[in-house]
């Protein structure tokens, strides 16, 4: 399978961001990555569980930035969100209720290779975009997992320790 990486068309010019982007797809190639997990189904679930957690703490990341910023495209850009939580949060539970399929492989791998792709390269650069010019600057920083939970947007119970990748 064609491994995933932060190619120029989907470098946001917002260091913060597109390192979190850069994570994502890592683990996202973890996930797809057929021979990880050929012996042990349990690679798989756990580096899609992996992801779910990542996704939850790097979008919440995002909205608030969205929110302090005023960014006029809020409400839209946090329906893709909603979205690709629900399609990952269902590919957990199914992998833990049903088992891993080839199905199942295949819908994961979609919703990694062209949803998650589709949604840097259109709305997260337009994201960036209007980060950049109402600070000017790309040295904009988005708030740690202890930050937000800080502030209530993340759940008080979830695992700081889950979104470390290194």
């Amino acid at each position: 399978m064609k491994r995933l990486e932060l190619t120029e068309d989907l470098i946001t010019g917002v260091e913060d961001i597109d390192e979190h982007h850069r994570t994502l797809l890592e683990l996202g190639n973890r996930v797809i990555d057929p021979s990880a997990y050929k012996t042990d189904v349990a690679i798989f679930e756990d580096a899609l569980k992996f992801l779910a957690d990542y996704v939850i703490y790097h979008f919440a990341a995002e909205e608030y930035v969205m929110v302090e910023s005023k960014f006029p495209n809020y409400e839209h850009h946090r329906q893709w969100h909603e979205r690709f939580k629900q399609e990952v949060s269902d590919c957990v539970n199914r992998a833990q209720t049903e088992g891993i399929s080839k199905d199942l492989k295949l819908k994961v791998s979609f919703a990694i290779e062209n949803w998650l792709l589709e949604h840097i390269r259109i709305t997260d650069c337009s994201l960036a975009k209007f980060l950049q010019q109402q600070k000017g600057s790309t040295a904009m920083h988005l708030p740690s997992v202890r930050a937000l939970k800080d502030i209530g947007k993340l759940p008080g119970e979830f695992n700081e320790l889950s979104v470390w990748t290194r």
